[in-house]
């Protein structure tokens, strides 16, 4: 089983210059803000051509959480209704790589796109597919058991990530509570015991893993799975 949907660059760079000519334009989104009320205003999809971004959901509980990031090469369709429903998700631009230069363009003109070109079509399908099931995935991963096994999970899976796009940032303390639905005093009690295992190192705004097979111990079966 291989799940890569964590960190998802690249999909539709072959297709830059194809979106330009049929119509689409240059914007520019300041770094920290949600890109979301802009794309329903206009009906407008996005082309990431410089920065990123992280889709974010609302859970039951009113807790926010980082589920998923797009690079540059990646586009941002505008949300179905059941989407915003049940997750009500926001796409928020990525501070750390500052103002998001993007290609924006219309609804219609992705359908265009889509019907014209077969290859196009075909990877947008997969795009979206990819993305539904991590938004179904993230909960199981990360959000299921006792918040150390979360905490293995969220850090095993970041780390499968960066072996494949060495642009992935560190993660903090902060970020890491975030996307396991726990308090920071939980994930730091769960980090302390991780460290006194020898599992991980922390320091300032970053969490090295010094040993894996440590952490997989206290790792849920499915995260195992990815392993494998």
């Amino acid at each position: 089983m291989n799940y890569n949907y964590f960190w998802r660059n690249g999909y539709f760079e072959p297709y830059r210059e194809q979106i330009l000519k049929a119509g689409g334009h240059f914007k520019t989104f300041p770094e920290g803000i949600d890109i979301g009320p802009y794309m329903k205003s206009h009906r407008m999809a996005v082309y990431i051509d410089c920065g990123r971004v992280n889709i974010r959901v609302v859970r039951n509980d009113g807790s926010i959480h980082n589920v998923m990031s797009y690079g540059k090469g990646n586009i941002i369709p505008i949300a179905n209704k059941h989407e915003e429903f049940i997750l009500a998700p926001y796409w928020r631009t990525e501070p750390a790589y500052g103002d998001m230069e993007a290609i924006v363009f219309s609804k219609k003109l992705l359908w265009d796109l889509m019907r014209s070109n077969q290859d196009f079509s075909d990877c947008a399908d997969k795009e979206i597919a990819g993305r539904l099931a991590y938004l179904t995935f993230v909960p199981v991963l990360y959000q299921d058991g006792e918040c150390i096994s979360r905490v293995c999970n969220y850090l095993i899976h970041l780390d499968i990530c960066k072996s494949k796009d060495n642009s992935i940032p560190n993660t903090t303390q902060e970020e890491l509570a975030d996307a396991v639905g726990k308090s920071r005093s939980q994930v730091v009690r769960a980090l302390s015991q991780l460290r006194s295992a020898g599992a991980i190192k922390t320091q300032r705004k970053d969490i090295i893993i010094k040993n894996r097979s440590i952490l997989m111990e206290y790792a849920t079966d499915i995260i195992k799975d990815l392993e494998a």
